[in-house]
């Protein structure tokens, strides 16, 4: 609990699921507190996780800094099926270049914050 805590700022963080373990070890350690949710999405459906943090905007600095250490974007090569005009029914693996990783992030004003 954080009773003294100005909570103005709601973070949604959405992170690959390689990156979320080093960085929810370093949010604890730097005493930023999180809700983590199990969630999905983008082009080739990867597994993500999605962090809801409650901040106060004075904060908001040493978060991105901590998110950019933690969560870096990097190209990998990805498998799709592709099918070859000559032959309709076969198809041939294609490796495709796509930017993995890294993070996405939104803030959300917060009007009010409390804790029972």
């Amino acid at each position: 609990m954080c009773e003294n805590c100005k909570i103005d700022t709601l973070v949604i963080l959405y992170v690959t699921n390689e990156e979320i373990d080093e960085l929810t070890k370093n949010l604890i350690e730097k005493h930023f507190f999180f809700t983590r949710m199990a969630s999905s999405g983008g082009f080739f459906n990867f597994p993500n996780t999605s962090l809801l943090i409650g901040i106060s905007k004075d904060r908001l600095s040493d978060l991105k800094a901590l998110i950019k250490k933690c969560c870096r974007r990097r190209k990998i090569h990805v498998a799709t099926q592709t099918h070859i005009h000559s032959y309709p029914h076969h198809s041939a693996p294609v490796m495709v270049e796509a930017e993995f990783g890294g993070a996405t992030m939104q803030m959300l004003a917060v009007e009010h914050f409390e804790q029972f």
